[in-house]
């Protein structure tokens, strides 16, 4: 079974959202850097600038990573950034 991963986008004032990715990058788990990156790369400046919180769901025959099981698939935005 090849990994995919689900983002749910929560924002300050636009409604949440789910996206499902099928298809993602080999290194997309490496780290928390390389995932967030992977994960607003589609968001227009806008989306951009009131994301707070992705929740990421990954389904794979692989146990996750020891740093996305400390963050608990949570990653948290202020100003555009992502806050570790």
């Amino acid at each position: 079974m090849k990994t995919t991963i689900q983002g749910i986008y929560t924002y300050e004032e636009k409604e949440q959202e789910m996206i499902d990715y099928k298809i993602i990058p080999e290194n997309t788990l490496d780290d928390i850097d390389t995932l967030s990156f992977f994960m607003v790369a589609i968001l227009t400046d806008d989306e951009m600038s009131e994301l707070r919180k992705i929740s990421v769901c990954v389904s794979s025959d692989n146990k996750p990573p020891e740093w996305f099981m400390k963050c608990n698939g949570k990653l948290y935005y202020e100003n555009e950034k992502l806050i570790k």
